[in-house]
């Protein structure tokens, strides 16, 4: 094929073929995989973030990327949900530049568009969108049933995700530092999540976003949004929710639609082999105890211990005059699962 037929072999994802009907719903869990990514990036130099005159040197490819997806697939969804609450007063709202008359008058009499000529129809951008959804709500002349009101409250905070993504897309050079960026999502992002995710055209869409449920019953994305409600918020509490929300999305004994018989035959055969790893694991030294993991369920949460000692020069001999165990790390391996000593406090 040419290059003009390669890029004309896709489809249309459609509403009535079961399956989502858009990317906007898949960004939302790419973005929210990713912000529960950061922590994971970011654990071994957790514990210094703020504490090196040179703190912008311990941020790796990895959190670069984490970030980066965390911004720009927010944005992502956040653009093409506003521009679906437009286009369900009208399609005109969100074209741009629209100069055919044979299409704009198919789109005053509400006549389906062939998909050659959708081919040719551009929207406006994120600023815009942004604009004039928040007008019209304002004004009520969309929605003036007050569902959307939390958009007008929530402008500015989209505006700067905006510039954010802005800077990534068009400079490629601003990385928004750990804190920084756990402050902006938990804070201005998250409850603009759970406002849209809570309407009722939503609600279906669930199952394409949502991480698996916590054996903990924590759920992470409420508490880190809760988190960031408190006066004095702990960064700590934060990471482990994020690493909770991380895991759950990377659980393989989730039911992955093939069928009950499918997911149980799967999920004993995956125990099975785990339970070889942890008879191996109970073999080494460093392994203190296994305990059920927090968000899977399983006895698969690894212990490791070590000890650590205290030396003084007593009559020119060094002596060990102190030492204590502690927990080095804890790693679930079902669902990966996993904090370590720049978390985990020491104690004698």
């Amino acid at each position: 094929m040419n290059i003009d037929d390669i890029v004309k072999d896709g489809f249309i994802l459609h509403e009535d073929d079961g399956r989502v009907k858009g990317l906007s719903i898949l960004s939302l869990r790419i973005a929210l995989r990713s912000f529960f990514s950061t922590y994971s990036c970011m654990k071994d130099n957790f514990n210094i973030r703020k504490s090196r005159k040179d703190r912008d040197y311990i941020y790796s490819d990895s959190y670069y990327e984490a970030c980066s997806e965390t911004i720009i697939h927010f944005h992502h969804f956040f653009e093409l949900v506003l521009k679906d609450f437009l286009r369900q007063d009208s399609e005109l709202i969100v074209l741009d530049g629209l100069d055919d008359p044979i299409i704009l008058h198919k789109l005053i009499k509400k006549e389906p568009i062939e998909s050659e000529l959708s081919d040719s129809l551009n929207t406006i951008e994120f600023g815009r969108t942004l604009t004039y959804i928040c007008n019209l709500v304002q004004e009520k002349r969309i929605f003036t049933d007050g569902r959307l009101d939390f958009l007008l409250q929530s402008k500015d905070a989209l505006k700067k995700l905006n510039k954010l993504r802005n800077r990534l897309m068009h400079r490629g050079s601003f990385i928004l530092r750990y804190e920084a960026l756990d402050e902006f999502i938990g804070t201005y992002i998250l409850p603009i999540i759970i406002e849209i995710t809570n309407l009722s055209e939503f609600k279906s869409l669930e199952r394409y976003w949502r991480y698996t449920a916590l054996k903990c019953n924590i759920d992470p994305l409420i508490e880190i949004m809760n988190e960031f409600k408190q006066k004095n918020f702990d960064f700590g509490k934060i990471a482990y929710l994020k690493e909770l929300g991380r895991a759950a999305y990377n659980n393989p004994l989730e039911n992955k639609g093939f069928g009950i018989n499918y997911f149980e035959r799967g999920n004993k055969k995956l125990l099975r082999r785990l339970e070889k790893i942890r008879e191996l694991e109970q073999k080494n030294e460093n392994v203190s105890e296994i305990k059920t993991c927090p968000m899977c369920g399983e006895s698969t949460l690894i212990i490791y211990e070590d000890i650590e000692s205290e030396y003084d020069v007593v009559d020119g001999e060094q002596v060990c005059t102190d030492a204590w165990k502690y927990t080095y790390e804890a790693k679930c391996i079902c669902c990966t699962f996993e904090i370590n000593k720049n978390y985990v406090k020491k104690r004698k």
